[in-house]
């Protein structure tokens, strides 16, 4: 479904991607790991648009689409849920969702209601300001907004970030049903919350990938886990 190739991108005078190469297919939720500062949320931004590659090739859908405007890579079916959430405060929890539509209104509804039941709680505050949610509420909120188009795929940004437990376990419950109809790449530093979700990984290093395979071959391999990510499975939180 999705494919980059060789991606170098540069913020300013620097050089953040330095060779990243990925690949997310249907029905999987692949997951970027790493180190603060090797370039995971730079690998989404790029793949939107918002930083363009400097050399490289992102083919979606067997497509180019590495040069296209974000909002025409967004329209090929591609939904961004950033790690700040993205969302409009001023605005109630209905008005963000409803600015967000691009599909007839009967479609629209149909998402809608989808979304509502995925995040109950969305349903409950629907007219209130997305600037009075909970953090957890905002993040659920941002995930609805990028589902109510019908995306074939969803980049989606450090989920459980600052989250409670009892938030995150929601957010695996909801993330595992999202991904039965919609590709996932997911950036994410827990590597407990991302292991109960992905089915692929790839680790980001220095602004290269630096390794990639299957989550279960990563739960077994501490040696990996310490040396890319300064933690061990045993010692990070479910």
């Amino acid at each position: 479904m999705l494919t980059c190739s060789g991606l170098h991108t540069y913020i300013e005078q620097f050089h953040i991607l330095q060779g990243v190469d990925l690949e997310v297919k249907r029905g999987e939720l692949t997951v970027l790991l790493g180190r603060n500062g090797a370039g995971k949320t730079t690998t989404l931004r790029t793949i939107m648009g918002l930083n363009p590659p400097a050399r490289g090739k992102i083919e979606f859908e067997g497509e180019v689409v590495s040069g296209l405007p974000t909002h025409v890579i967004a329209r090929r079916g591609i939904g961004y849920v950033p790690e700040d959430a993205g969302i409009f405060t001023d605005l109630t929890v209905l008005e963000n969702l409803r600015i967000a539509v691009r599909k007839k209104e009967s479609e629209a509804r149909k998402r809608m209601d989808y979304i509502l039941e995925l995040f109950p709680d969305l349903f409950k505050f629907l007219n209130r300001k997305a600037g009075n949610l909970s953090g957890g509420q905002k993040q659920m909120l941002s995930i609805g907004r990028a589902l109510v188009n019908e995306n074939k795929l969803l980049l989606i940004d450090e989920p459980s970030k600052g989250l409670a437990p009892v938030v995150v376990n929601n957010l695996v419950s909801a993330i595992n049903e999202i991904k039965k109809h919609t590709a996932v790449l997911l950036v994410e530093q827990n590597l407990g919350f991302a292991s109960r979700i992905s089915d692929k990984f790839y680790i980001i290093d220095n602004g290269k990938t630096a390794l990639n395979g299957n989550m279960p071959q990563l739960l077994e391999d501490r040696g990996t886990q310490r040396q890319y990510m300064g933690v061990d499975i045993k010692g990070v939180p479910n």
